[in-house]
């Protein structure tokens, strides 16, 4: 499915998964199939909501030894943030982090880019 929408003049893309076979979100198709990219574009898309490593492992088809791997890094760059309940540690993307907002207008000038280009719908993912 396709879908482009308009924020205070930017496009923001919305993403939407029907199956493991939908597209790749441009992110994602610009830079690489690679875990870090794909998590990455995961936090981006989802900014707001905080979310377990094993959610983001099984949402993303990556195997939990290989987010363990990048995991720390991206704690410790300040990329993602912990934020703990009871019994549970939940991580969102930082969004207070130069880096990421740097990353997040990548996102959307990609976007704009590939719809200028195109312009065709933009191509995008949502895990159901």
């Amino acid at each position: 499915m396709f879908i482009f929408g308009r924020v205070t003049g930017r496009i923001r893309v919305i993403k939407i998964l029907k199956s493991q076979n939908a597209k790749n979100s441009i992110f994602v198709d610009t830079f690489g199939e690679y875990p870090l990219i794909k998590v990455l574009d995961f936090f981006l898309m989802y900014h707001n909501y905080e979310y377990s490593k094993m959610q983001v492992a099984k949402e993303l088809g990556i195997s939990p030894t290989t987010i363990e791997k990048m995991w720390n890094k991206l704690i410790k760059d300040g990329i993602i943030l912990k934020t703990a309940t009871k019994n549970v540690k939940l991580y969102k993307l930082n969004t207070e982090n130069r880096l990421v907002r740097v990353l997040m207008k990548i996102d959307i000038d990609l976007a704009e880019a590939y719809y200028e280009e195109s312009k065709q719908p933009i191509a995008v993912k949502i895990p159901m």
